[in-house]
């Protein structure tokens, strides 16, 4: 078997990053100095990289400059909203698909007394998903969470409903876009999101160690700190700033990192106008990703995709994200490649069938770079 790396684990990190990207870390590296702790040019450069980042950030979802919270990652992001919102002999709801990154502070909150459920998403039924959360809201529910998009399956939450629902009840709304940023448009406002929480090295395409925490117009800005330390503003307070974004900002930020997040948003912003991800109805029970295009982006995807996957002779395509099921009739129809599991979740290290080789688990989720680039003429970016 040729030795080739056909990426696939979109859902995991992006890969791979666009050029622009990988160009504005090695500059931040080459120009930047601390940000906010100085007046002298290299400081006043990484403090310039900081506040495009916020401003693109806040254009892309709906919110204010000032508003948007550079932080590590989404598990980074989703603490300091959980945490710091939510407090003692308080109730939070979560959905059924939730990540780690939302269960295991909710364990650890609840020696302090925060007590949590678990709503149902029902296969991503919005009727039914509505109905559980509103039979399970308490007097003390302070909080819902949802992850927009799961990791793991194709369930895809209705956020702007269930926003609606913690507004008309007076509920914080928190959702983890790990994996919809950059990929499902998302507008705070319109979708009554209180705090938005992602990584910024996924569908943002920005590198590993950057994330963001997006507050919505309506939420209480003195929640509780995560941590504490120098903020390069009111030095002699010994207490964090009650504005954001420096009231969670403690400790130098990753400049570098964040001017390729910056880099990334950019780049999203001027792909996806061409090849845009949208909502579609699928059937009474659930959802599906449709490119703007319709059948013929589905056409073009598949052949692109089977033209970069020449001369391997293996491939797994998991058909819950996005054409799956479409891609892999496209590579069967080549008679090279075996295609499998269509209708179920793979388990990592499983023998595909009809081979002796082993798989890990990809996600059937593409980058288009090439194929942009080759549309546009867009080789130096």
């Amino acid at each position: 078997m040729r030795e080739k790396t056909v990426y696939f684990d979109n859902a995991a990190t992006s890969f791979p990053k666009p050029p622009r990207v990988i160009k504005e870390v090695t500059r931040a590296l080459n120009i930047c100095g601390n940000p906010g702790r100085g007046s002298h040019r290299l400081s006043r450069a990484a403090s310039e990289i900081l506040y495009d980042c916020r401003e693109r950030a806040a254009e892309m979802f709906g919110s204010e400059p000032e508003r948007v919270v550079l932080t590590m990652n989404a598990t980074h992001s989703l603490n300091i909203a959980i945490k710091g919102l939510t407090h003692r002999n308080e109730h939070v709801l979560i959905s059924d698909i939730e990540h780690n990154s939302v269960l295991r502070p909710l364990c650890k909150m609840a020696d302090r007394g925060v007590n949590f459920d678990v709503y149902n998403t029902f296969g991503g039924n919005e009727e039914k998903i509505l109905d559980s959360i509103s039979s399970k809201i308490r007097g003390n529910t302070r909080v819902i969470v949802a992850n927009h998009a799961s990791n793991i399956c194709n369930i895809i939450l209705p956020i702007g409903k269930i926003g609606k629902l913690c507004r008309d009840r007076g509920i914080i709304f928190i959702v983890d876009a790990s994996q919809s940023a950059g990929r499902i448009p998302i507008d705070m406002r319109n979708m009554n999101i209180d705090a938005l929480c992602m990584p910024g090295h996924k569908g943002l395409m920005g590198p590993q160690g950057s994330g963001l925490l997006i507050f919505g117009d309506n939420v209480d800005l003195t929640a509780d700190t995560l941590i504490e330390g120098g903020s390069g503003s009111n030095s002699l307070d010994v207490r964090m700033p009650d504005e954001l974004p420096d009231r969670f900002e403690a400790g130098t930020l990753m400049t570098p990192a964040v001017a390729g997040l910056s880099a990334g948003i950019e780049w999203i912003k001027k792909i996806y106008p061409e090849v845009n991800i949208i909502e579609a109805n699928d059937g009474p029970d659930g959802r599906k990703f449709a490119y703007e295009n319709g059948k013929e982006a589905e056409d073009i995807q598949n052949k692109y995709i089977v033209h970069k996957l020449n001369g391997i002779k293996v491939i797994h395509v998991y058909s819950g994200t996005f054409y799956g099921e479409s891609v892999a009739k496209a590579l069967e129809a080549e008679n090279k490649y075996i295609s499998i599991d269509l209708e179920s979740l793979p388990v990592s290290g499983t023998k595909i069938r009809n081979s002796p080789y082993e798989y890990k688990d990809f996600m059937e989720e593409f980058v288009f770079d090439e194929y942009i680039k080759s549309r546009k003429g867009d080789n130096n970016e």
